[in-house]
């Protein structure tokens, strides 16, 4: 037969053919549209793999494949674990449900049953859902004509067509949805419900102007659990809304409230705390009261609610720059796991005050709070670091200038032993002051007109204090300007100044005293009456053991340069003890006058500071003068 014979046997062949191939197509097409993204993944995994192989003495066929698919999110991991099964000799009938979505990812039971649903704002629906749970697989009904079958991703529930996600709680108890809406499963019969409902309210009042939430927890949960069993959201100024606590809180549980206020800024709008408390077992009806403005905004139980509020760090921004405050600690992430985490504040304005409480969740471990600026490279303005057993409260304030941004605490107990520091000159200064032989406070660096004070606490040493005073140059380099010395045990205030320039700088008390003050003392005034700057230097004797013997050690104090222009004075304090038969020698100069050593003279050791002894300067650069002071 020639190949023009053939030809019409072929074509009568396919036509035969053609039927049967085309609801084979279909067939395919059909099961492919049944399939979900992850399922025919999956199939095309097997298809590519494992498809029709002789595997375990086993011949594969579609539907086996459709078996091993079916509901997986996952495909390669189900794949790997049949592969995994196969090679360890495992038969396919026993792989497949072995290596199923369900058996692969642990899913909740004992979801069936009724469930009372809640909106947003935890207001109840008067008719409950029905959950109808079949191993991986439920069915959920919400009461008001729609119904859903969907596959359990674990504990995570995606219901498409109702545009919505569900994450299941641990438990089983409670279905928390995507859009704010929750679920709780009913433990009775709906007679057994109406007989055991708890008729208490949780009232939030807003008498403010912000947008506030309160949440209430269980005491006894775990520290990492945040979901709360009753909730009233985003209540507006002016809104008193209640609800009842119905069969999600019974009686005589402990319970833990937070509220909340809604802020925003380049990161969007999220929720800050500003109220945290722990309320007593047996509580009636609960009423907490929000006031205040997005500024100072405050939170507190109603007269008719006690509870105990938690521990907090109070942060106040009294300048012209945008702030927050940050606390990085370690988080209990789960029973057995920690992670490292960071909560704070909104970017802050003037006249804002905040509180960070201490967190609930934080693993026995220190803390650190820092108050930084908010920039391109958000300097840090303060560093605090809270040791384990730290108290977790206080109150700093961020203030000074937009350009010179300080933090220092917000203010001293009247009781508290205090230093402070007075800038009265032309250079950025600050003042450190060293206690208990190496402890260290100081002040900020603190500019013209500036005051600070610091707080030194009452230590067990009675070694001096030890003050020092720093200087900034016009370069920006820091030097000591000088260092004087007062009692340990001081009581109330100590102050002291710092004046001139940033080339001639120099401290005394804010009495015009230089020198050790921690001894009994005797005074040497000295007065600059002159047109030019000029200092007072006086050298004495001090004994010292050295080897078993007394031997003398001169000290020396200086009044530093300061300027004649108005009459300025200093006052060398010089210990009243003194090495004996060592004369105390005076010597005055100038600076930038055609004599810079301008007068000299000596003092005996012991002598008598009534009348006080004094020395002056006058004259002008060209004819400086110096001498005693007129009688």
């Amino acid at each position: 037969m020639n190949k023009i014979d053939q030809r019409p046997l072929f074509f009568d062949i396919f036509k035969l053919m053609l039927p049967l191939l085309v609801l084979l197509f279909a067939h395919a097409a059909a099961n492919a549209q049944n399939y979900t993204t992850e399922e025919q993944d999956c199939f095309t995994l097997v298809q590519g793999r494992v498809a029709y192989d002789k595997l375990g003495n086993k011949t594969w066929s579609e539907s086996n494949i459709r078996n091993l698919c079916r509901g997986t999110t996952n495909p390669i991991e189900t794949i790997s674990c049949f592969r995994d099964k196969i090679a360890a000799g495992t038969a396919w009938n026993e792989a497949i449900p072995a290596c199923s979505p369900s058996a692969l990812k642990p899913t909740p039971s004992g979801l069936s049953g009724n469930w009372a649903m809640y909106d947003g704002n935890g207001l109840p629906y008067e008719k409950d859902a029905v959950i109808t749970q079949t191993g991986s697989s439920v069915t959920l009904n919400n009461g008001y004509g729609s119904e859903e079958t969907v596959g359990l991703d674990g504990f995570k529930l995606n219901v498409r067509t109702w545009k919505l996600t569900g994450t299941i709680k641990s438990d089983g108890s409670r279905i928390d949805w995507s859009n704010g809406f929750y679920w709780v499963k009913k433990q009775y019969t709906r007679t057994e419900v109406q007989n055991s409902v708890d008729d208490r309210t949780l009232t939030l009042r807003n008498t403010g102007a912000i947008n506030a939430t309160i949440n209430l927890y269980r005491a006894d949960r775990k520290v990492f659990d945040n979901t709360p069993v009753k909730s009233i959201k985003w209540v507006d100024g002016g809104a008193s809304p209640s609800v009842t606590f119905g069969t999600a809180i019974q009686p005589g549980t402990q319970l833990e409230v937070e509220i909340t206020m809604k802020v925003g800024g380049l990161g969007g709008f999220w929720d800050l705390l500003i109220y945290r408390a722990t309320i007593a077992a047996n509580s009636s009806n609960l009423c907490f009261e929000v006031g205040g403005t997005a500024y100072k905004p405050t939170a507190k139980p109603c007269a008719t609610t006690q509870a105990v509020e938690a521990d907090y760090v109070t942060f106040r921004n009294e300048v012209g720059i945008l702030s927050y405050m940050k606390l990085d600690y370690t988080q209990i992430t789960s029973d057995t796991d920690t992670a490292k985490k960071a909560i704070r504040t909104d970017d802050t304005v003037l006249g804002m005050e905040r509180k960070v409480y201490r967190p609930r969740d934080a693993a026995n471990g220190a803390m650190t709070l820092t108050i930084n600026g908010v920039t391109a490279d958000e300097p840090k303005l303060k560093e605090i670091r809270l040791g384990v057993g730290d108290l977790f409260s206080g109150c700093y304030k961020v203030w000074g200038s937009a350009i010179t941004p300080k933090v220092s605490p917000c203010s001293i107990s009247s009781s508290a032993r205090t230093i402070k520091f007075w800038n009265n000159s032309g250079t950025t200064a600050k003042l450190v002051a060293i206690y208990d032989q190496n402890k260290k406070v100081s002040t900020n660096d603190i500019e013209v007109t500036q005051t600070e004070s610091i707080e030194i606490p009452i230590g067990v040493s009675k070694s001096p204090v030890s003050v020092e005073i720093w200087a900034y140059g016009i370069d920006r380099t820091r030097r000591l300007v000088t260092t004087m010395t007062a009692s340990g045990s001081f009581t109330g205030e100590l102050c002291y100044k710092i004046e001139g320039t940033s080339i001639s700088p120099n401290a005394s008390t804010c009495d015009d005293v230089v020198g050790d003050t921690s001894v009994e003392t005797r005074l040497i005034r000295f007065q600059n009456e002159a047109g030019y700057d000029a200092q007072m230097i006086v050298t004495y004797f001090v004994d010292e053991v050295i080897g078993g013997q007394k031997i003398p050690m001169a000290k020396t104090v200086s009044t530093g340069m300061i300027n004649g222009l108005g009459g300025k004075l200093r006052l060398l304090a010089i210990p009243k003890v003194v090495s004996q038969g060592m004369q105390i020698t005076i010597a005055i100069q100038g600076s930038t006058t055609v004599k810079n050593d301008i007068w000299s003279t000596t003092l005996p050791g012991n002598f008598a500071d009534n009348p006080q002894p004094c020395f002056k300067v006058w004259g002008t650069l060209f004819d400086p003068q110096g001498g005693k002071c007129a009688p």
